[in-house]
């Protein structure tokens, strides 16, 4: 029989896994890990900030088309998280602001471009079915709007 010779443990030999070619394995690995953790993250913070938390109850989200009133015929997009749009069909302008529900009134509440001031403007809600919202501003102008989503 033949000896063969014994290695030295620390010895660098040709069954040993080389070096530079698990670096980049780990790294990946860490990569993936990273990368999922970040998904989990955004996934459970919309969630929370949707669906957990909301500020405006399910029958006010959503889109509406306002008939009548100083917005007449521009489309008014209420969120779950108490953010709003409004956009005037034909014009590019639109405007940004978040909404809160108070037993029978919604309040609008806007920031002032050119101030930085609030301005919050108070609707009465005369009528809420799932099809159909009538709000009334302080000085008795009706307000009819028409779900479109």
């Amino acid at each position: 029989m033949k000896n063969s010779p014994k290695k030295h443990p620390n010895s660098v030999g040709a069954d040993e896994p080389n070096s530079s070619t698990t670096v980049p394995r780990r790294s990946r690995r860490w990569l993936a890990y990273f990368t999922a953790l970040v998904v989990v993250a955004a996934t459970s913070f919309y969630l929370v900030l949707n669906f957990v938390l909301p500020k405006v109850p399910a029958e006010f989200a959503g889109k509406w088309l306002v008939e009548g009133g100083p917005m007449g015929s521009a489309e008014l997009q209420i969120q779950r998280n108490g953010s709003f749009v409004a956009r005037v069909p034909g014009k590019e302008e639109f405007v940004e602001g978040r909404v809160e529900v108070y037993e029978k009134s919604l309040l609008f509440i806007t920031v002032n471009p050119y101030t930085n001031e609030e301005d919050a403007k108070q609707q009465s809600i005369k009528q809420l079915s799932a099809r159909e919202m009538v709000l009334e501003d302080p000085q008795g102008k009706a307000m009819r709007l028409i779900r479109r989503d």
